[in-house]
């Protein structure tokens, strides 16, 4: 993966995480349109990407 860059906004350059959908809605604190954008971005990676719907991690495994 490349090195994130800067926020072209505020210059801070963020740490990637990568998590599971559900974990991600949590962790960026955007509230509920949040973890709608979350959803629909899994969502998108099933129907778009075709990535299995049922390889996503839950929440036990985190």
């Amino acid at each position: 993966m490349a090195r994130a860059a800067p926020d072209p906004a505020t210059g801070r350059q963020y740490q990637r995480l990568l998590v599971p959908p559900a974990r991600a809605g949590m962790l960026l604190d955007w509230g509920e349109h949040g973890h709608r954008q979350v959803a629909a971005a899994a969502e998108a990676a099933v129907v778009i990407l075709g990535l299995p719907r049922d390889d996503f991690p839950n929440e036990e495994h985190i």
